[in-house]
Parts: C-alpha cells; structure tokens; sequence
C-alpha cells in the first residue's frame, strides 16, 4: 500500500471532506456508549483510513449529510438532535373569506339534505317489504276464508286471523303515506341545497345530488309499481270472496223460499182434507 505524503495529509486534515469523516467517527463512538446493544460494543478502529470519504455521504434534498448504513436503513449522524416536526399551518384569512364559508355551509348543507333522503328511501323500502307480506297473507286468508264459507266454525277462524291482519295492513299502509309526505320535502331540500352548491362554486355536489334525487325516483317508482300489483291481487281475492259469499247467501235465500212454499202447499192440502 502506498502511504501519503506529509504535505498530503496536512492539506487532507485542513478539507472539508476529513472534517465531516471526523464528526462521523465521533457520532459513532457516542452512539456505541449509548447503546444498550452488546453487539456495538465491539472495537472500532480510531482512524478511518478510506481514500473516499464521498462514500458516506447521504444526499438529501439540495444539500448532504453523514450517515452509517445498519442493515438495510440509513440513520442520519443528527437523528438524536432533530427538531419536532411543526404541524401544517392553515392560512387563517383565507379559510374565513366569505365565499369558503358560504361553500363549507352549501356542502354541509347538501350533506344534511341527502341524509335525510337516504334514510326516508330505506324506510319507505323496508315499510312496503311488510307492507307486501301482509297483503300475502291477506290474499291467502280470503282464500281460506272462501273456501270454507260452507264451514262456518273454519271461517270464523281464518276471518279473525284476517281481521287482525288488515289491520295491521291498514298501519303500515298509513306509515307509508307519512313516509311518501316527508319524501316530498326530502326531494324539495335536496334540490334547494343543490342549487345553493351550485351557485357558491360547488358543481360536483350539486350534480350528486341531483343524481342521488334521479337514482331514488326509480327505486320509489319500482317500489310503488309491486305494491300496486300486490294491492290489485288482493282486490281481486277480496271481490271473489264477496261474489262467493253472496251467492251462497242467495242460495240459502232461494232454498228457504223453496221450504216455505212447500210448508205452505202442504198446510193448504191438509186444511182442504
């Protein structure tokens, strides 16, 4: 190996180069003492020897830094001496100009308003669910009931379990005319609250508002159109229960006419003998 010259060494010793290879030597020995780790503790030679002293130097940004490489991490020489982060500061002034107060309330708002209109969809969905299992269940208890018209004591069993389902058809019915009032103003909030957005600036809210309004129209619409087949159904089944039950009160009328006569054709044969 060939050694360097004196005068080499005194103008490598006055560089900028050996004075940061020098911090760095002193940084490792402080965090030898530091450490709790019985595998830093081994002995490090006093004089870094390396003909370059570039190939520790950390690049970062526009400047560099020393750093030691331990495993796959590089730790900077000044992680013990690091400021605290400070958080982001927010322009103040800008934040409270009217027109981003006016655009924070037109979103808050139109947030409110498609919250509501939410909520009222999932409601009137879930009250025409029931609402269609009980008209089922009415439209087999007509069945039963017309069916067994000739059974008084079967009838009268299917018509109470009948008359306690209507009843409770008639509820929820009534709870969804409530709920159809309150989609109407939900509607009517939501436009006002899009068109408020869209003129303070906020066009992408107002178009996803009016395509949240578009989206529960059609389920209304659906919704309203099984409801409507369901409620035909039932009236159907009810007419035929009538028109079942009438002729069999006219049958029973009609046989009992017949019974008359034939008490009476007998009371005059026997006043004539």
């Amino acid at each position: 190996m060939f050694s360097r010259p004196r005068m080499f060494r005194r103008l490598w010793s006055s560089t900028v180069g050996y004075q940061l290879q020098d911090l760095a030597r002193r940084h490792i020995y402080r965090r030898i003492i530091q450490s709790n780790d019985e595998r830093s503790r081994f002995f490090l030679p006093t004089r870094i020897t390396s003909w370059r002293p570039w190939k520790g130097i950390a690049w970062s940004g526009l400047g560099f830094t020393w750093a030691k490489c331990e495993g796959l991490v590089m730790e900077d020489i000044n992680q013990d001496d690091t400021v605290p982060l400070k958080p982001l500061e927010m322009n103040e002034a800008a934040a409270l100009t009217h027109t981003s107060l006016l655009r924070q309330a037109s979103g808050v708002m139109a947030d409110a308003s498609l919250q509501l209109l939410q909520r009222t969809l999932r409601a009137i969905l879930d009250f025409s669910s029931e609402y269609r299992k009980q008209l089922n269940e009415l439209i087999s208890l007509l069945e039963y009931c017309t069916s067994t018209l000739r059974n008084p004591i079967q009838h009268d069993e299917f018509w109470d379990l009948l008359v306690a389902a209507r009843s409770e058809m008639e509820s929820l019915k009534h709870q969804l005319k409530d709920l159809s009032i309150l989609m109407s103003y939900a509607y009517a909030g939501l436009e006002s609250a899009a068109m408020a957005a869209f003129i303070n600036g906020i066009e992408c809210t107002a178009a996803s508002a009016q395509q949240a309004i578009d989206s529960a129209k059609v389920e209304l619409e659906n919704n309203a159109a099984k409801n409507l087949a369901l409620e035909m159904q039932y009236n159907s089944a009810y007419a035929q229960y009538i028109e079942a039950s009438q002729k069999m009160v006219e049958e029973m009328e009609s046989a009992q006419e017949e019974n008359s006569v034939e008490n009476q054709e007998k009371g005059n044969e026997n006043e004539e003998r």
